[in-house]
């Protein structure tokens, strides 16, 4: 059987013929089965138009990911049919490339994706007549493909870009004495990218912190093996689903404190990353020493490894469904004094049907605090759902224990959020927080984040 992402592509490249009208392949590719199907339901929409209000997103997501959609007749609203091809071509090229989507711009397709749900359906119902042109196709694309080789020594790469991400961020508390979070604006990420693909399988980014004046991210990457990446240079390193994610991409102000305490680190080292429509997985080695350090230490490396694997990847209509877990091992320590050995286990598992995203991990550390056999555990429950495609509730329970040999010391951390993000580059998260500490006095928070990507 066929993958879904085999079916995807083709079905943007037979869509890409229709909306644009090739004539350099059209010849080999009849389109009237598309038509027919379409043309049964071809009403104009309008931007203002209450039955299609997602498709200002549509066109800015397309934009985004290097889509630009040009009508060729003029103001005239664009039809049900020409907004299902500019959805299609956008799942086309996002699979295409491996893309890695946050919660947001997923949220945001599966809300255009219900709306337009008959005529993207029209579409997938005739691939397996189209299917038959492919072999044609090939041999035009082949050509194409060529020709782009033989002039690449006159390019010097592609996809260069510089961007930016600012967050600032006010926390207010009550009990502030107990909570670690005092009254004060400040900025927890305001760093600059420059990444670029001097070649078609190979890439590089480095990535500099304003607030630390460190790099956080650089290395290089190449993708010559099909569905791996590597990535060799420091790196975030992949321990735990949560921790392993850049704080751009989480639907809360702050990572759950498993997430806070284990993963959210970065190292020097080689990582690879294999992506197929069952499986995600990533396989590390690292100097354990942490972000901008050389191992000077000792010459020991952690590694480390996680995997997600996704059951109903054949059956979206019950949902995206993932199950993972992963291992981390290392040690750190002084000079000519004792070695810590640092171990982290954990496990993972999500669900998303429509509007709806619930995720929940749980993690054990031995090795905690830079302390031999100290043993340090917690988990979380997250839930969101997407109100439409600019507003988000959020639900959080969080419990983290520092010391499992001793008792009356965990802390549990309850959060109500709402998200909203106007733009796709702009967004503000507040979140209110209620820590209940057995070794402390109870406190809560509220936090108010504003981020802006460029």
């Amino acid at each position: 059987m066929k993958s879904k992402k085999g079916r995807i592509f083709k079905l943007a490249m037979f869509a890409s013929l229709a909306a644009f009208s090739l004539p350099s392949l059209a010849e080999n590719v009849s389109l009237q089965d598309i038509q027919i199907a379409l043309n049964q339901r071809d009403n104009p929409i309008s931007t203002n138009n209450n039955s299609f209000g997602a498709y200002k997103t549509l066109e800015n997501l397309t934009r985004k990911f290097g889509l630009d959609y040009k009508k060729s007749n003029g103001s005239k609203p664009i039809t049900r049919k020409e907004a299902a091809i500019m959805l299609v071509n956008l799942v086309g090229k996002i699979e295409e490339n491996n893309t890695k989507l946050n919660a947001v711009e997923k949220a945001k397709i599966e809300v255009i994706k219900e709306e337009l749900s008959v005529e993207t359906k029209a579409l997938m119902s005739k691939v397996t007549v189209l299917e038959s042109s492919v072999s044609e196709l090939k041999g035009n694309v082949s050509k194409l493909a060529e020709s782009d080789k033989k002039s690449f020594k006159f390019e010097y790469g592609k996809d260069y870009k510089i961007g930016a991400t600012l967050q600032t961020q006010y926390t207010g508390t009550i009990n502030k004495d107990y909570s670690g979070y005092p009254n004060n604006f400040y900025f927890p990420l305001a760093d600059v990218t420059v990444e670029g693909k001097p070649h078609e399988h190979i890439g590089f980014l480095g990535r500099y912190n304003i607030g630390s004046n460190q790099l956080s991210d650089i290395y290089v990457s190449t993708s010559v093996v099909p569905n791996h990446t590597v990535y060799v240079g420091q790196t975030r390193v992949p321990i735990g689903q949560e921790g392993a994610q850049s704080p751009a991409t989480i639907e809360t102000i702050d990572k759950a404190q498993i997430s806070r305490n284990f993963g959210d680190t970065r190292d020097t080292g080689i990582k690879v990353r294999g992506n197929y429509d069952f499986v995600d997985y990533y396989l590390g080695m690292y100097n354990g020493d942490g972000a901008n350090n050389l191992d000077t230490i000792n010459g020991d490396v952690a590694f480390t490894g996680w995997t997600v694997v996704k059951p109903f990847y054949k059956t979206p209509e019950l949902g995206e469904l993932e199950l993972g877990g992963g291992i981390y091992n290392g040690r750190f320590g002084n000079p000519g004094g004792a070695q810590v050995s640092n171990n982290i286990w954990g496990t993972y598992a999500g669900y998303r049907y429509g509007k709806y995203f619930i995720k929940g991990e749980y993690s054990l550390a031995k090795g905690y605090n830079a302390t031999n056999g100290l043993k340090a555990s917690g988990w979380y429950l997250h839930n969101s759902y997407m109100l439409n495609d600019k507003w988000q509730l959020v639900a959080r329970l969080d419990s983290f224990d520092p010391n499992r040999s001793i008792g009356k010391n965990r802390q549990a951390e309850y959060t109500l959020g709402v998200n909203y993000a106007p733009l796709d580059n702009f967004c503000v998260l507040v979140d209110f927080v209620h820590v209940d500490n057995q070794a402390r006095q109870n406190s809560e928070r509220i936090g108010v984040l504003t981020q802006v990507t460029f």
